[in-house]
């Protein structure tokens, strides 16, 4: 089968978005007839949950939106190989760019948390990348992958393709790429880590949910007895069986389930003076419960989607107004951290790889930043109205961290929210030197606290050479008196004999040369400075979180600078990045 045809067969409409399938679960069995791993008991779980993104409005909006934050910059390059990236971008003869093509993997990185494409090769050279369905892959007993248009169909043509083999560049190569899964029990059943959890796993019942709830409001409308009815016929049975079944042909059905909502149901007795009664099945206040169970289900889907600002996606739930450009900004990046880096490596990786070891090119490529098109915000010099009994951010900043006034801080740097490389920053402050395991010894008891004779005693040393040892350590800068200076706790911190932590401070920026507290100082920053406290990174991530707002950003408002006539998106202060003995 040539190319063309092949391309054809791929992009094949493999589900029907019409249907909603069942819930089931994503159970990995062996197919010995088909020499594969069926992925769902009946080979359709990919299915399902593209069945979910066509019928489900709030989750279809969250991954299209998850794709447009992703990618929506589009692809560009650092390197020497400039003209080799352009061919490459243009994607030989396909009827899509390297842009296009992206932005469809990641849809189905997004719905199935993994993605594929073929590599074409003419005359031992790749030519052209063209996106293949991940939902319509599955894994080979024999570690090939195997593709079908239409798994359901058992006469649909089944396609053997190979790994990409970077050593044989000729016909076509399958580059899969998935977020490696995890074995998982369901029931009595075993997973067998062969296929990806999507990324929103835990609000897939939510999901499933929303689309009932849907469903049942749409069959209230299509049906003529709102809210569930039974008719009592009460003249008796019909006169013959086809009678009757042409009698409860003629009503809703049997008033169960979403797609039968405000159904009818027949009974047929002999009763009430033989007149026809309508009896009302459920409470007035069904429509009530509906929407308390919808709002809450869609809090269910944002969560499992790890949304941070509905806003973001165009979703508002109930008591949340909305938000300026600054507050938008602010989610965007926290998210963008927390999740859109996180799934534009996923991507990149593969691709970097691609071009650099299969086109010949050099460096690597990065996503452009999105234009987020936010509206704009008035630039004021204080950005919000603080009340430290009700915001809640001074008050989970009050209520977690330790004093740091019994923190011992070694060194210090203004922290980058984007790279905090706390490993990189305490490898700068350790300093290797030629120090004996005795001296080591010797100056890790004197920090505990042990006195010249205890020492002595416990390292079973004479006074004399102990003596020696204190002027040296003394000497080398590593000890003042009985007290251990600076100096000498990096050198235990670099033979690990004292923990050194990372913690983080709020302060005022030390090249303004100014106190911490002027007179035109926000009350926000006053507070926060009032508490005197140390934050581990968790725990100022753990705060954005449960607040929906990057707190490593939020600090007074902004900063109008009087003499340069300059405003700024932050006010004096800053975090600091400390590294602590503790």
């Amino acid at each position: 089968m040539d190319n063309k045809e092949k391309k054809k067969n791929i992009e094949h409409n493999f589900y029907d978005a019409t249907k909603t399938l069942p819930v089931i679960n994503p159970t990995e069995k062996e197919d010995r007839q088909l020499k594969i791993y069926k992925w769902g008991s009946d080979n359709l779980y990919p299915n399902y949950l593209a069945s979910l993104y066509y019928n489900c409005a709030i989750h279809n909006g969250i991954i299209d939106t998850k794709v447009h934050y992703t990618v929506s910059g589009g692809l560009s390059y650092e390197g020497p190989s400039i003209d080799k990236f352009k061919v490459f971008m243009l994607n030989g003869n396909s009827d899509f760019d390297m842009n296009e093509v992206v932005a469809q993997l990641d849809l189905d990185f997004e719905m199935w948390n993994g993605y594929a494409f073929l590599q074409t090769y003419v005359n031992g050279a790749p030519f052209q990348i063209e996106h293949v369905s991940f939902g319509n892959l599955r894994k080979g007993i024999n570690d090939q992958w195997e593709y079908s248009a239409d798994w359901s169909d058992k006469k649909e043509e089944i396609f053997t393709y190979d790994e990409l083999n970077p050593l044989e560049m000729e016909g076509q190569q399958l580059v899969v790429f998935f977020i490696k899964p995890i074995q998982v029990k369901l029931g009595k059943t075993l997973t067998k880590g062969i296929y990806p959890a999507p990324p929103y796993s835990g609000s897939i019942m939510a999901i499933e949910t929303d689309i009932e709830i849907n469903n049942y409001r749409r069959n209230e409308i299509y049906n003529n007895f709102s809210l569930g009815t039974i008719v009592n016929f009460n003249n008796g049975e019909p006169a013959t069986k086809t009678d009757k079944e042409d009698i409860i042909a003629n009503l809703s059905g049997s008033g169960q389930g979403s797609s039968n909502a405000g159904g009818v149901m027949g009974v047929f007795n002999n009763g009430k003076d033989n007149e026809t009664t309508v009896v009302n099945l459920t409470g007035n206040n069904l429509d009530q419960r509906y929407l308390a169970i919808s709002a809450d289900n869609k809090s269910n889907i944002l969560v499992g989607h790890s949304v941070t600002n509905p806003l973001l996606f165009g979703i508002k739930t109930e008591g949340m107004t909305f938000g300026g450009g600054e507050e938008l900004e602010i989610s965007y990046n926290l998210m963008k951290k927390g999740y859109f880096k996180y799934r534009q490596r996923g991507l990149l990786s593969t691709l970097n790889f691609v071009f650099n070891r299969l086109h010949g090119g050099v460096g690597k490529m990065k996503f452009n930043e999105v234009a987020l098109d936010l509206p704009e915000v008035k630039v004021p010099t204080n950005t919000f109205n603080f009340n430290k009994e009700t915001d809640p951010v001074f008050q989970a900043l009050s209520m977690v961290g330790k004093p740091k006034d019994k923190s011992k801080i070694l060194m210090s740097r203004e922290v980058d929210s984007t790279n905090f490389d706390e490993d990189g920053f305490l490898s700068k402050y350790k300093t290797f030197a030629p120090v004996s395991d005795m001296q080591i010894n010797v100056l890790n008891m004197i920090h505990e606290g042990n006195d010249f004779d205890g020492i002595r005693k416990a390292l079973n040393i004479t006074p004399g050479n102990l003596s020696k040892i204190y002027d040296n350590l003394s000497t080398e800068g590593m000890l003042s008196g009985e007290d251990v200076t600076t100096k000498g706790v990096n050198i235990l911190a670099s033979n690990n004999k004292v923990k050194l932590t990372v913690e983080y401070s709020y302060e005022v920026r030390p090249n303004l040369n100014q106190p911490e507290i002027i007179p035109t100082t926000r009350d926000f920053c006053r507070d926060v400075l009032g508490l005197n406290r140390v934050y581990s990174r968790n725990d100022i991530d753990s705060i954005s979180s449960l607040v929906s707002r990057d707190v490593w950003l939020y600090r007074g408002g902004w900063y109008h600078n009087p003499k340069t006539d300059v405003t700024t998106k932050s006010c004096r202060h800053y975090w600091q990045q400390n590294i602590i003995l503790e």
